[in-house]
């Protein structure tokens, strides 16, 4: 709704005058001509505006505000009297005759001329600023628009402009004009004028700030020249990408779009090294050629852009313009011209734009994720963050409080050293960067002195201190070269971004500079205060690829030349990096917690050692929109070597009773010996570590990995007696609410839809947007969890939110962390146990299951169910049966012959020993519903010729008591609980790693419980058989 205050803005902007109660606003111009508004107070919208009497206005519609499109019709006629137009050789709203009507009306039409000689000049139509006009220029390169269906009426029109200007909000209006020269195309109807047309604009024309009346000649562009994008305008940039693919049947999008990225290089590239009065190279010049401007201009702005941004030196004997610029393929001279013009768009659509800003422009974001969607093709291991969970990462990890606790300390250095070791498209780098100018913008400079408050002075209003204190490293060239470009959209150019392998050598490494290169060869560099990152993982025969990586990582010892671990290094580097008391937050597969590959073992010891851990995030599916895995956020703060030093020292001198032993060390070792360690190899271990760690000639470097597993087990146990917030977006649609964005699709691209409510609040779990420790979001958690505070978590976040002692999320033996969505399944109300007895088994002294050295001793047998080709089926019952999961009853807990049984040829050969005896625990592995997943039957008595199919899975137990437990374990709500907690994950699959990651108990006392059981079973038996007596 257009407003009084609107109005009279405009006025004043266009030097209106108004009368003393300001009802007539009037204006006029050098020469003396008068146009007046009449303001209507009680509808502004109404208010009337009179062109004079020389101007003809065709229609009394653009004689009103009722439409932000008669605001640029009035400023573009004054702008035309300015220039020294006659009003009489002005006519607004023109139509003409059209078969039983008239055509449409063109908004103003210039003439030249008097009498007999006057003739058709000049045809402009207006749009309003953004979308609208970039929706008509894009019309026009389709099909002509509406200026070249209104310019065959007027043979002698020889220009015609796309038109719009628009009130900042500094109180200034700014145009945009783009011209057609007209003339030289009007050959025939106009269908043949538009296919004449070589989709080229003049920029600015007849109305730019040189021309006068008449006058339409070009001027090249300066840097001064530039128009500032607006959100509008940024919006409607993208569909124009897409409207020039389209006409030139573009296919290959993926290509296209990394062509546009390298244009964008050449135009950030040539704004940056201009002064305002020149002349930039990025635009098509007067008398220009496709040869001068791609294979001269842009291609020494791209090789600069390279070099000074990536620093990638390009050698001109290997550089080709037509790769680097080449939308189609180029094969002889038609293709070239193809490929030429398409290029010759992209620049006249852009030139008029200015790109590097040094302030966050959040629309020139948003249009950077459109191109990125649509795109960037991501590969294996590869998945980018989307801006919400990387702004939640920067709202989890303190950096407020690091820059406070700086300031206060009197650091040098009151911003935070920060760094994305993989850093994809850039999101975490961008996000990070908007989070500290935030605390940047509230900083009182009296609390600094001297040269820290003029340093601090000198950068506080703009990016500039992110040159030294952001760092992004990604490998893929042509994301590293994407990630610049975000930086320079966002405001953030300065930000030192190098195309490297993350896991690089800080002294050998070629492309590694600033903080990341020093002259000695040590493992840990220890320069910054946060990581957070999102790394690749599972990318198999990796090692290879890695410099030095068996002298630069403890970890490498756990890798094999076929290894895929690589996340498994990156945790390492992690660790390289910071600082003593720096923070991490990083993304990770969910597998890190419990898989129990000896280097996942390694690379939890060393993070468990290393790391204070504050957060532990579970996010499923819907978070990351290419790939299903289930990730981990991982929140910790690095230990210094001095406090691991100490805290070692400590417990081994307690293992060894050479001093008496904390009540924390106690419990420490407790843990240990629950875990199986035995008393004399843990103590004859501590001595030798005890050694290494007082040996000042070379003190021992406390990494965790490397650390046998009886002193880790203690150590972890010892170090980590703490809170951590566990949160977990939940399963399904509910995942969407909880993370505040869903993933939509749309004209071809797929992007990220937030959810905000009618006034823009941000619809989200994960964090506010205006209060950083907001206890109803997931962020305030773990921020307190750090300082180990816990806050009261309330009733909208119980199903999502929880603290927990670590240690208690711990198997000490394999070293794995439970998932946090296994402490919110007790929430599931509908989850009870199949025993039919209850869990009676709960009521004894318990003991873990040891599954390894049971299996190992043939205690139990786990035997996987028959495999077969579906040709060996058969409709016709035969003594080949197979048993699935719908013959498990769970009403009985017994075997159901009678449900529906596959039944295979004769001639097939079953192995007997995957036929039920008795004793034996048939599991099903898999099925369509979490209620029959992982569900037990006991085995009564053998069944010969019944083999158990696929995704079904027998334990055959040598000892009939231990079957007894762990059958009534696993029908325990223990067991369905962990069960429902793999929703998700392994959707609705378990086997029998998944079972033994549960880290179930049985009773101590077997001979006890086995006599409770049968004792149970016999007397539901007698009730069973007694109703069954009473039915008959």
């Amino acid at each position: 709704m257009i407003k009084l205050f609107d109005i009279e803005a405009w006025l004043t902007a266009l030097s209106f005058v108004p009368t003393t109660d300001r009802l007539t606003w009037t204006y006029t111009t050098s020469a003396g001509y008068v146009i007046s508004v009449a303001i209507d107070s009680s509808d502004p919208c109404n208010s009337k505006i009179s062109f004079g009497s020389k101007i003809v206005v065709g229609h009394k519609g653009v004689c009103n505000f009722k439409k932000l499109e008669n605001f640029v019709g009035l400023e573009c006629v004054i702008r035309l009297l300015e220039k020294g137009y006659s009003p009489s050789c002005i006519e607004l709203e023109k139509t003409w005759p059209s078969g039983h009507s008239t055509s449409g009306r063109l908004d103003i039409l210039l003439f030249r001329g008097k009498g007999a000689k006057r003739k058709s000049f000049a045809m402009i139509e207006c749009k309003q600023w953004g979308t609208e006009y970039s929706d008509e220029r894009n019309k026009m390169l389709k099909d002509g628009g509406q200026l070249f269906s209104y310019a065959i009426q007027e043979p002698t029109t020889e220009y015609l402009t796309l038109y719009a200007s628009t009130l900042d909000p500094g109180g200034s209006i700014k145009m945009i004009a783009e011209q057609v020269h007209y003339a030289p195309i009007n050959v025939g109807n106009q269908e043949e004028n538009y296919t004449a047309w070589d989709k080229s604009f003049q920029l600015g024309g007849l109305l730019s700030d040189i021309s006068g009346p008449y006058l339409s000649s070009k001027k090249n562009l300066k840097k001064e020249d530039l128009i500032e994008l607006d959100q509008e305008t940024g919006q409607g940039l993208f569909n124009s990408f897409a409207e020039i693919l389209r006409r030139h049947a573009i296919s290959d999008k993926s290509n296209a779009f990394n062509k546009i990225f390298n244009l964008f290089v050449c135009k950030i590239c040539d704004e940056d090294c201009k002064s305002p009065a020149d002349e930039l190279d990025f635009q098509w010049k007067i008398a220009d050629t496709a040869k001068a401007l791609i294979e001269t201009r842009l291609s020494a702005l791209y090789i600069k852009g390279l070099k000074d941004y990536l620093q990638v030196d390009i050698e001109n004997a290997y550089f080709s313009p037509l790769a680097e610029f080449s939308f189609i393929d180029t094969y002889d001279l038609k293709s070239y011209e193809r490929n030429a013009s398409v290029i010759r768009e992209v620049v006249e659509l852009l030139q008029p734009y200015q790109i590097k800003y040094t302030q966050k422009h959040q629309f020139l974001g948003d249009f950077f994720e459109d191109l990125l969607n649509s795109g960037i093709k991501q590969e294996a291991g590869q998945f980018f963050t989307p801006t919400i969970v990387a702004r939640f990462f920067l709202k989890s990890v303190p950096v407020h409080s690091l820059i406070e606790s700086k300031i206060k300390s009197g650091s040098s250095d009151i911003l935070p050293y920060l760094i994305d070791y993989s850093c994809g498209a850039g999101h975490f780098l961008t996000e990070a960067i908007d989070e500290i100018q935030q605390k940047i913008d509230v900083i009182d400079p009296a609390n600094l002195v001297g040269r820290y408050q003029k340093k601090f002075l000198a950068i506080k209003d703009n990016f500039y201190w992110a040159k030294d204190y952001i760092y992004g490293i990604e490998k893929d060239y042509r994301l590293a070269k994407t990630t610049k470009i975000a930086m320079f959209l966002y405001g953030d150019g300065d930000a030192v971004i190098i195309n490297g392998d993350g896991l690089d050598d800080f002294n050998a490494s070629k492309t590694y500079k600033g903080l990341l290169k020093i002259n000695d060869k040590r493992k840990y560099l220890e320069q910054f205060d946060v990581v957070v990152s999102n790394p690749p993982f599972s990318i198999s025969g990796f090692k290879s690829d890695i410099p030095l990586v068996d002298e630069n990582f403890t970890l490498g010892a756990n890798l094999g030349l076929n290894s895929s671990e690589i996340e498994c290094l990156f945790i390492e580097r992690c660790g390289q990096l910071l600082k003593p008391g720096g923070y991490m937050g990083l993304i990770l597969p969910l597998s890190i917690l419990n898989n129990e590959y000896r280097v996942y073992q390694e690379a939890r010891k060393l993070l468990l050692v290393q790391f204070e851990i504050a957060g532990l995030v579970e996010m499923r599916d819907k978070t990351f929109k290419p790939t299903n895995t289930t990730t981990v956020g991982i929140f910790g703060r690095k230990r210094s070597q001095d406090v691991l030093r100490s805290k070692t020292i400590e417990l081994c001198q307690a293992l060894l009773g050479v001093v008496p032993a904390s009540d924390e060390a106690k419990d420490a070792i407790s843990f240990a010996t629950k875990a199986g360690v035995e008393k004399n190899i843990i103590e004859h271990q501590a001595a030798e570590l005890l050694q290494q760690l007082i040996d000042k000639s070379s003190p021992l470097v406390v990494e965790g990995c490397g650390l046998s597993d009886e002193i880790a087990i203690a150590l972890i146990a010892f170090l980590n007696d703490r809170k951590v917030a566990l949160v977990f977006t939940g399963d399904k649609k509910e995942q969407e609410a909880f993370l505040g964005y869903r993933y939509s699709s749309g004209r071809g691209r797929e992007s990220v839809e937030e959810l905000r409510s009618p006034e823009g609040e941000l619809l989200s779990s994960l964090y506010d947007e205006n209060n950083l420790h907001n206890p109803e979001k997931a962020n305030a958690h773990i921020l307190a969890a750090f300082d180990q505070s816990p806050l009261p978590v309330p009733i909208e976040l119980e199903k999502s939110v929880k603290y927990s002692s670590l240690n208690q999320l711990l198997c000490f033996k394999s070293f794995t962390i439970e998932n946090p969505s296994t402490a919110f399944a007790s929430d599931t109300g509908d989850i009870e146990s199949n025993s039919p007895f209850g869990d009676f088994i709960d009521d004894m002294s318990q003991v873990t299951i040891d599954w390894d050295s049971l299996i190992s001793k043939a205690e139990i047998v786990p035997i996987s169910g028959l495999v077969y080709s579906k040709k060996s089926e058969t409709p016709r019952q035969t003594n080949n049966r197979v048993l699935t999961a719908s013959n498990l009853c769970l009403r009985t807990g017994k075997i159901d012959t009678s449900a529906k049984l596959i039944y295979l040829e004769e001639s097939f050969v079953i192995d007997e020993t995957l036929c039920p005896q008795k004793g034996d625990i048939v599991i099903s592995k898999a099925s369509g519903s979490l209620k029959h997943l992982g569900k037990a039957i006991y085995i009564d008595e053998n069944l010969p010729g019944h083999a158990v199919g696929g995704f079904l899975m027998i334990l055959r137990f040598s000892n009939e008591k231990l079957g007894k437990a762990i059958f009534y374990r696993l029908l325990s709500k223990k067991f369905r609980l962990y069960v429902a907690s793999l929703k998700g994950q392994n959707i609705n699959n378990i086997d029998l790693g998944d079972i033994q990651r549960a880290r179930l108990t049985i009773p101590l006392d077997l001979d006890t419980f086995y006599k409770s059981a049968i004792k149970k079973e016999a007397q539901l038996k007698s009730i069973t058989k007694k109703l069954t007596n009473l039915r008959k």
